[in-house]
């Protein structure tokens, strides 16, 4: 018998088949690349979350050493002016930078300016915030500080509660003699104010700081710990005053709603615009609460209960709190 061999030819791709690979490899990639992004965003949010944690951690250690919780600026006072961030230093592992410190001179003059200037501060930077490392505004310059200087922004601001800053704000209107929910002081007896005349009202801050040498106490907090904003999030580089060592504004009040869509990104001179709490979060921001959790606080949620969570002894249901 006689056998014939045939050479059998390479199978090969047609180009059929290949534009059919090439749109599964496309469909798996667009399926993947947002579980991705999605992961890498809930780990920068836990991230954030710590960070605010042990912010908690260092607020009631200083409790535990002071009685009070710290002041959020002594600004009103006008010498020798700090706010909360460096007087916790020593709590969050910086206690070599706080015996650096000058108290008794303004926190931007003099040899204070070395401590503060072209440093990264890790603990009062969201990692979320893509401008959280360029230790400048979005546009002009922090306030208190000279031209092109640049210093960390605070992303977690203490919560000041339902202040009047000076004004209404576009999402609580009042006017000089009215009150409201979200803005619960009358013009002429704002705990805001820094003349000596409205002394007497900076301890009625509604919230647990405020830009005065005004400290909550845990007592204090009759709402309850749990049901009590101590702090959160703000994105910093929207805001001229939103530098970490400044006495001005190291607070956030709650008469803006969350991520409030009045936030004016190309006037960081619109405090009442921009002084209220923000995130860079999908969806909503972190939140410390008084007994030291922390919450995500979804930027839908109801006004009312918001700014109840704001304030610290107003008597007003906080549901889901």
């Amino acid at each position: 018998m006689f056998y014939t061999s045939r050479k059998r030819c390479p199978s090969a791709f047609t180009l059929v088949e290949l534009l059919v690979v090439i749109a599964i490899i496309g469909i798996l990639v667009s399926l993947l690349i947002p579980a991705v992004q999605q992961a890498r965003e809930a780990a920068r949010r836990m991230s954030c979350a710590n960070k605010l944690k042990q912010i908690g951690v260092a607020m009631h250690n200083y409790h535990q050493a002071h009685a009070t919780f710290p002041m959020g600026s002594s600004y009103s006072l006008g010498r020798s002016r700090h706010a909360w961030t460096e007087l916790v230093m020593p709590y969050l592992d910086l206690q070599p930078t706080y015996d650096r410190i000058n108290f008794e001179i303004d926190y931007n003059s003099g040899t204070n300016k070395a401590v503060f200037l072209n440093e990264v501060f890790p603990a009062y930077a969201c990692p979320t915030n893509p401008n959280s490392a360029s230790l400048r505004p979005m546009m002009g310059d922090w306030r208190g500080w000279s031209s092109d200087e640049a210093i960390q922004g605070l992303y977690y601001p203490l919560c000041a509660g339902s202040i009047r800053p000076d004004f209404g704000t576009p999402d609580c209107p009042v006017s000089d003699t009215t009150t409201a929910h979200c803005i619960t002081e009358q013009k002429t007896e704002t705990s805001w104010h820094v003349s000596a005349a409205f002394r007497p009202y900076w301890q009625r801050t509604p919230g647990i700081a405020n830009r005065s040498p005004y400290g909550a106490r845990l007592r204090e907090i009759t709402d309850g710990t749990k049901s009590t904003f101590m702090a959160g999030e703000r994105n910093a580089e929207t805001l001229y005053w939103g530098a970490a060592f400044t006495d001005n504004f190291p607070i956030a009040f709650t008469g803006q709603r969350l991520n409030s869509p009045s936030i004016r990104r190309d006037a960081a001179n619109y405090y009442r615009n921009n002084g209220g709490f923000s995130s860079t979060h999908p969806g909503g921001g972190n939140f410390l609460m008084c007994d030291g959790s922390i919450v995500f606080v979804n930027e839908t949620i109801d006004f009312d209960v918001y700014t109840a969570l704001g304030d610290k002894a107003d008597n007003r249901l906080t549901p889901g709190f």
